[in-house]
């Protein structure tokens, strides 16, 4: 491995890449965590420009590459300093004038088919916003692919041509039947005749110099899906499930995505420069295996990544999870440890997880409203099912992501029904004489449960989003809350999935998923007293989000342990900060939040029960209690 000064140096304050496993066909350089991932790919990439001023670079959107902009980004602006005497200098680049990011040629990696390019999820809109206002890209110089529009003047708009989710290319080949599929066919020949376009300019170009980019759950490299031909070149494709679920956020619910196609440079687009240096990263254990079937398979379309093997210039930059089936080989390979069962350790771990506590209050905190139940939810039957415990469910967010625009328009048509055909009254949902409060949607939607009633759990949801209305709205009109809900309603239809949402969808969504995580509880026998929905600010819409601010994401954990006084507090541990960010940033505001409590209340008996679940998981020699 003919490695740079930056790769040199990291990997001299890494000890577990020093040797490599036999089978290891691409390179791999393995970090702490999540944030030194993204700086040692920011000053790689920076690196190479300065080496190859006015070079040609394909950089990821999504996101991956949050920290790789957030340290680039830095560099950038700080260059001067850190290249006289901070981490550049060290490393040996500090003769190096500011990198020219200006004198770089572009190309867009992919985008879905089709999407208008002002789109906030669209990928084109990520590169005019983070590469060429953030990082200084010459606009004239960078190529972006226009899936939106055919011919110079968008004389053709392919949003509204395919706007009923049906694209068919076998149009390309096949006899047309309707008006319709000819004016398909014509647009998926007018894409066709635009990849081969993108892929000569690339060529022209002298190909991609420098490539960065993530790899999917199905091993997926760009959009070049598994089982995608390592010969392939920029075109238009679908793409499968897996790929089709982890875009699902970014466009509202997986039943957008699956009603859009792609368009992808090709494996051998990417690789056409044997002097590319193609550099994938990856964070978090879900991604571990899919890592060491790229390095390690042999070259195959069922592994899209192992066509990076034949450039010398292909490296892997991994976090330690990412990179954990590979350290067990490599243990294996050297015979420095064993993963054998140690029967008398694992006993032990195993005892203790029987010996659940028993008087305690237990404070079980989570990110989203489903992170308990992946995590340990056997445990939580027999912990409150304990008349001696005490047990407080608290939800940092409000969880308004996992509910589609799709689902909330169903909910408020529904609502809106009861509404207007009187079935539902505010006055007697709102007359603590006459109600049980939100226990009463509960309760009704339970029994509608048990009795196989569609109707009546629906009606309970309409009574639960009424109440949450009326109380926001601060009124007892119901003509207000159903033109409240009319105005959701309209917004919602003129939304296009997405894109940005005004803070009441947010909210509307967010009564949904609590009402959800409420339910749970009271199957327990658990009423509301005991479910705390903390709505910590820093969880947003945007792509990245910001990190907890102590008053609005602190102070709220503060006060609820300062009332609960608990003696075991539970937390989603995600240091790496992989998988969903909100795991890595509720983690910072509930440690934050813990180390204040202990400091003021002056108790250093309180212990922490650290889990994980489907993101990233502990191995068994990890941890002290199973």
């Amino acid at each position: 491995m003919n490695k740079s000064k930056v790769e040199q140096w990291f990997q001299q304050k890494n000890a577990e890449v020093e040797k490599a496993h036999i089978d290891e066909k691409i390179p791999v350089i393995i970090t702490a965590n999540y944030v030194l991932l993204g700086q040692l790919t920011a000053l790689r990439f920076l690196e190479w420009v300065c080496e190859h001023p006015g070079g040609v670079v394909a950089l990821p959107t999504g996101r991956t590459p949050e920290f790789f902009i957030k340290w680039t980004q830095y560099y950038l602006e700080n260059w001067k300093r850190e290249a006289q005497k901070g981490l550049i200098a060290e490393m040996g680049l500090g003769s190096f004038k500011t990198p020219e990011i200006q004198s770089l040629t572009f190309f867009q990696l992919d985008e879905f088919f089709p999407v208008d390019p002002n789109h906030e999820r669209s990928f084109s809109y990520f590169v005019n916003k983070f590469y060429i206002d953030g990082f200084g890209f010459d606009r004239k110089k960078v190529h972006l692919l226009n899936t939106s529009a055919i011919g110079d003047n968008g004389e053709t708009d392919l949003c509204a041509l395919f706007a009923d989710g049906d694209i068919d290319l076998s149009l390309r080949t096949r006899q047309v039947k309707t008006g319709l599929e000819l004016k398909k066919k014509r647009a998926i020949q007018y894409v066709d005749h635009m990849c081969a376009s993108y892929e000569a300019d690339i060529r022209t170009a002298g190909g991609i110099g420098f490539f960065l980019g993530g790899i999917g759950p199905d091993g997926h490299i760009a959009f070049n899906i598994k089982g995608s031909r390592h010969d392939s070149l920029t075109r238009l494709d679908h793409i499968n499930y897996e790929t089709q679920a982890a875009a699902a956020s970014d466009l509202g619910g997986i039943e957008n995505v699956k009603r859009k196609a792609v368009v992808t440079m090709g494996l051998q687009t990417i690789a056409t420069n044997p002097e590319c240096s193609a550099i994938i990263i990856a964070a978090g254990a879900s991604k571990a295996n899919i890592v060491a079937d790229a390095i390690m398979q042999e070259v195959s379309p069922e592994f899209p990544a192992t066509s990076l093997q034949k450039l010398p210039g292909a490296r892997f930059y991994i976090t330690k999870s990412a990179a954990s089936t590979i350290i067990e080989k490599r243990q294996a390979d050297q015979k420095a440890g064993s993963f054998a069962p140690q029967t008398e350790a694992q006993a032990e771990k195993v005892l203790r997880g029987i010996a659940l506590p028993v008087g305690k209050t237990i404070l079980h905190t989570a990110p989203h409203h489903d992170d308990i139940e992946l995590a340990y939810f056997p445990a939580i039957h027999h912990l409150v099912r304990n008349e001696k415990n005490i047990n407080h469910f608290v939800y940092c967010t409000s969880g308004f992501t996992a509910v589609t625009n799709i689902y909330l328009l169903s909910v408020l048509g529904a609502t809106l029904a009861f509404l207007d055909s009187g079935e539902i009254s505010i006055q007697e949902l709102i007359n603590p004489n006459k109600s049980l409060g939100n226990a009463h949607d509960i309760t009704g939607y339970l029994n509608g449960i048990a009795q196989l009633n569609k109707e009546a759990q629906l009606f309970n949801v309409a009574c639960r989003m009424t109440r949450c209305a009326a109380k926001h709205l601060e009124t007892n009109n119901t003509e207000k809350v159903a033109g409240f809900f009319r105005l959701l309603t309209d917004i919602l239809l003129q939304l296009e999935p997405g894109n940005h949402e005004p803070e009441d969808i947010h909210l509307a969504k967010g009564w949904i998923r609590e009402f959800e995580a409420e339910l749970a509880w009271a199957h327990f026998g658990l009423s509301n007293a005991f479910v705390h929905h903390l709505r910590l600010k820093f969880y947003t819409g945007d792509i990245f989000p910001e990190y907890p601010n102590y008053e609005a994401d602190v102070l709220p954990v503060l006060k609820l342990l300062k009332e609960t006084n608990p003696d075991i507090v539970t937390l989603a541990i995600d240091p790496e900060g992989s998988g969903p960010d909100t795991h890595y940033k509720s983690l910072m505001a509930i440690s934050a939040a813990i180390d204040d409590y202990v400091k003021q209340s002056g108790r250093a008996d309180i212990r922490i029960w650290g889990y994980r679940n489907v993101w990233s998981r502990f191995s068994l020699n990890e941890v002290n209690t199973i």
